[in-house]
């Protein structure tokens, strides 16, 4: 079976320690996404980003963090811009405080692999 990637999109407002907790359980993941796309419509969204980038240090080396400001204030605009931005063959869109238990991709995806 073909190994696929999966990208997690995060949209966010105002709502920095639920975020660093949903990006927590996605890197402790059985199967770490490829990505995880962030679209923060906080206005000091640049601090919310150098914390994340911080907190999860050299995680980044092995996921790629993709952090923008939202073009608009609108979670539906946000989810749009996040998917715009996402490489992945298989996108989880998930809010900021959604906790994915540790297995959940691995079963997600082997789902999408068996098709």
């Amino acid at each position: 079976p073909m190994a696929l990637q999966w990208t997690l999109t995060i949209p966010t407002l105002n709502r920095i320690a639920f975020l660093i907790e949903t990006i927590r359980c996605a890197l402790q993941q059985t199967r770490p996404p490829a990505e995880i796309v962030v679209v923060d419509a906080s206005v000091n969204w640049e601090q919310h980003y150098a914390l994340a980038r911080s907190e999860f240090g050299s995680a980044w080396d092995r996921v790629r963090l993709v952090y923008r400001g939202a073009e608009v204030r609108s979670l539906t605009c946000q989810r749009n811009q996040a998917l715009r931005l996402a490489t992945s063959e298989i996108v989880f869109s998930l809010d900021d405080d959604i906790y994915l238990y540790p297995d959940a991709a691995e079963i997600i995806m082997g789902v999408y692999e068996a098709d």
